[in-house]
């Protein structure tokens, strides 16, 4: 290839997706072909077709490019679209489009950086009153939410990993086991009853319909998926505790489940023998909603297989 084609191609390609939110590489890349001469536009030295201009025709290959990454924000985030409306969405994931440019080999990384958007660009809420702020924020956590189930579909689950029953009568054998939490689970707080006010979101529809109203609550939040089925439910303070213990552990060794209910009795200021007493009530409701697995265990007489 010439250096006179090779240059062409980076200027164009740096005209349809523009510089702004390239990574360095990228952008070191593309930036020294615009210096070289002819220093002249891209659309000054493409040839032009029988109905359109050279400018025309290049703005049809920069507009197709946002669209069809735009496309991509509208179909990982429908529900925060169908709240904020679709102009409104568009303006904002247009705007997020011009700050992050797709730099990944997936387009599954297109939206990871916009919750943390939203986020950023929301104003100064300390002289609102805490249901004014939390109202405020609503669009925030929606986005989260929409992202962690992206991610608990994307991601690797517990379906292929060998499942065991815990004697959960036998609190000894139970408190040595070492629970993960698969790439799947997601977890976040919330200041509204979002499970909730999410599926009744989902359940209304689109446009020409009533939208719910989201219930003020400080909600725990879970996202699993076993069988490759979503799960989407509010928690209680100590069980998201245990989970977030478990997603990032302090230690390189996972801790044990008696390990982790001393410190999440620590943390929650409950006596350790209620949560105890709760654990083996909880736990398969857990492993059921894909929240975390269980190791196969060492003694037989501990466990039995499903």
């Amino acid at each position: 290839m010439t250096l006179a084609l090779q240059q062409l191609q980076q200027q164009l390609m740096a005209a349809i997706t523009g510089f702004t939110g390239m990574p360095p590489a990228m952008q070191a890349a593309l930036q020294p072909a615009t210096q070289l001469p002819p220093h002249r536009p891209v659309h000054e030295q493409l040839s032009a077709a029988a109905h359109l201009s050279p400018a025309e025709s290049l703005a049809i290959y920069q507009h197709g490019y946002r669209a069809r990454l735009l496309d991509c924000l509208r179909t990982e985030f429908p529900v925060l679209r169908m709240f904020w409306g679709h102009e409104l969405f568009d303006r904002f994931a247009m705007e997020y489009l011009g700050q992050t440019a797709s730099h990944a080999y997936s387009l599954f990384q297109l939206g990871a950086a916009f919750p943390g958007r939203l986020a950023a660009s929301c104003p100064d809420l300390t002289g609102l009153d805490p249901a004014m702020q939390a109202h405020c924020r609503l669009p925030i956590e929606l986005a989260q939410l929409e992202r962690l189930r992206v991610q608990a579909v994307r991601g690797v689950g517990p379906e292929n990993t060998p499942l065991w029953e815990p004697d959960y009568q036998n609190q000894e054998a139970l408190g040595q086991l070492r629970p993960r939490t698969p790439a799947t689970l997601g977890l976040m707080l919330a200041g509204h009853d979002l499970p909730e006010f999410y599926q009744a979101l989902r359940a209304a529809g689109g446009a020409g319909q009533t939208l719910p109203q989201a219930a003020l609550k400080h909600s725990f939040i879970a996202i699993g998926r076993n069988h490759y089925r979503l799960t989407l439910h509010s928690i209680s303070p100590w069980q998201y505790s245990l989970l977030a213990k478990l997603a990032k552990p302090d230690a390189t060794q996972a801790p044990t489940l008696a390990e982790l209910l001393v410190a999440v009795a620590e943390q929650q200021k409950m006596p350790l023998p209620e949560l105890q007493a709760r654990l083996p009530f909880w736990l398969p409701l857990a492993v059921a909603r894909g929240y975390l697995m269980l190791p196969q265990p060492g003694a037989a007489d501990a466990t039995r297989p499903v």
